[in-house]
């Protein structure tokens, strides 16, 4: 751990670095459950022996302390680190059946946050469990875990299951919508300062900006998927809610904006600003229908479904 590290409290980049859920495999996606008991319940009799049940950056009371003083043991493993700032509390149990009881016990008057923001359950070098941001993302199963045992599993933690395959494809496809996402978004942040209007076209500037703030974003978002930090399917249906806002929001004020300056401007003008602005929304909604369309055959749901989903930012 370097000096900085440790005088900031922060995690060191190569404790980053350890055993995760290779996610270039396939491998099995399950809703969450609401709290760590319906969890814990799940797990009680579905996992195999010897596993390890790995807590990181909680915020635990005297019980919780109590409990992994009691309990926890060194891990098996380095599991990679999901947290950077502050240096999190981290604590390796080992999966027993009575562990699970009484953990499931004391979970019932405590919040979820106060046991663990990560929880990863995994064997010797190998995870068999990733649930990062828990509560808040799926929890995603090795692929080499058979369909019937993670039936079963979704099953007792009432919820549904699919099996998720990336490819290169996916990820050209995913890269190519993620610079459609913003290079729509600079034309409408071009329009809404009323630049066309000012100047008869945007000037250069405008161009290289979009261009390089563009490739970077795509380039940042890109890099979290292939880190494991983000699901594609997740991904798609945030782009496809950030163009909807951002049409929102245009329509309620690059109009008001923008008419006043197309009214008193040159006919010719007009029609093209107008028709301009007419393809960028058509493109916009095209992109949304588009983004939840591969986010079902991600999760081989409804597009229904993932509207829904989309609304309620999952």
């Amino acid at each position: 751990m370097g000096r900085i590290s440790k005088l900031f409290r922060a995690v060191a980049k190569d404790e980053m670095v350890g055993i995760h859920l290779d996610l270039t495999q396939p491998y099995w996606q399950v809703d969450g459950p609401k709290t760590f008991q319906e969890l814990f319940d799940a797990l009680q009799g579905w996992l195999p022996e010897g596993v390890i049940l790995y807590f990181e950056d909680g915020s635990p009371d005297a019980e919780i302390n109590d409990f992994m003083a009691k309990y926890s043991c060194q891990g098996q493993a380095h599991v990679a680190m999901n947290t950077i700032w502050p240096r999190p509390n981290i604590f390796h149990v080992p999966a027993e059946p009575a562990i699970l009881t009484e953990l499931s016990k004391i979970m019932e008057h405590h919040a979820e946050p106060e046991l663990a923001i990560h929880f990863h359950v995994y064997k010797n070098n190998i995870v068999l469990l990733e649930w990062h941001d828990a509560f808040s993302q799926p929890i995603r199963l090795n692929g080499s875990i058979p369909e019937v045992q993670v039936e079963n599993f979704a099953k007792k933690a009432g919820k549904k299951f699919r099996k998720i395959r990336e490819d290169m494809q996916i990820h050209i496809g995913l890269y190519i919508a993620l610079f459609f996402v913003i290079s729509v978004t600079g034309r409408l942040v071009a329009h809404l300062l009323g630049i066309k209007i000012r100047h008869g076209d945007e000037p250069d500037w405008i161009m290289y900006i979009t261009g390089f703030f563009s490739f970077g974003f795509v380039h940042l978002v890109y890099q979290r998927i292939e880190n494991k930090e983000m699901a594609p399917d997740v991904t798609l249906r945030r782009m496809a809610l950030f163009v909807v806002v951002c049409m929102a929001i245009s329509t309620v004020t690059i109009w008001p904006v923008v008419l006043p300056g197309l009214l008193v401007s040159a006919h010719t003008e007009f029609i093209d600003v107008l028709v301009e602005i007419i393809l960028i929304y058509i493109f916009g909604a095209l992109f949304v229908v588009t983004a939840v369309f591969l986010a079902s055959l991600f999760n081989k749901s409804s597009f229904g479904d993932e509207l829904q989903k989309m609304g309620k930012f999952e």
